[in-house]
């Protein structure tokens, strides 16, 4: 009866470091996740100053080009 016992208890030694490693991996995984999901927040803001930007330059272009007479005459989209 010595034998099956044993048996048992190296398959249960197994199982429990294969769950380790799927924890450490797990583990891995959502850090890698959190990074990706503060470097996708950054670049939202990044992209967000640049919008910003983008349409005050606009603003002062139409601006510009009311005062120096260069607007077309078609509505513009």
């Amino acid at each position: 009866m010595k034998e099956p016992e044993n048996l048992i208890l190296r398959h249960l030694r197994t199982l429990s470091a294969q769950i380790d490693r799927l924890e450490q991996s797990q583990t891995d995984t959502a850090a890698a996740i959190r990074s990706l999901h503060g470097h996708v927040l950054a670049f939202m803001a990044s992209e967000l100053r640049q919008d910003g930007t983008i349409a005050a330059m606009q603003t002062r272009l139409d601006r510009i080009e009311r005062r120096l007479d260069l607007t077309d005459d078609t509505p513009a989209d």
